[in-house]
């Protein structure tokens, strides 16, 4: 977005055809550094600032829903997984008004 980019939430197409260089299931690489200050970052540090972008799909069935999303990084060629909550539901249809999450997320 500082680079003159929309951010994702506000498109309605997938991540490869926003492009950008991301390769549905390959790893993707980011090389931005976090601001000092995160309500307060330089430009140069707002220039730097990268945005995560996740894309869901309903294997099969009418509904789908999960409570996180795992990410897996590695720095320093140490890896780590990251469990950020986040609630999702896909429906065919309208959803019901909490469905238990699926079993993978």
């Amino acid at each position: 977005m500082a680079r003159g980019h929309e951010g994702l939430g506000g498109l309605k197409i997938g991540l490869a055809t926003y492009g950008s260089g991301f390769a549905p299931g390959q790893a993707q690489t980011v090389s931005g550094v976090c601001p000092k200050d995160l309500l307060a970052p330089t430009n140069e540090e707002a220039a730097a600032v990268f945005e995560l972008g996740v894309e869901v799909h309903l294997d099969s069935g009418s509904i789908g829903s999960g409570n996180s999303l795992d990410v897996t990084n590695t720095i320093d060629r140490a890896e780590r997984v990251l469990t950020i909550p986040f609630g999702i539901r896909l429906c065919t249809a309208a959803c019901p008004p909490n469905p238990a999450p699926s079993p993978s997320h």
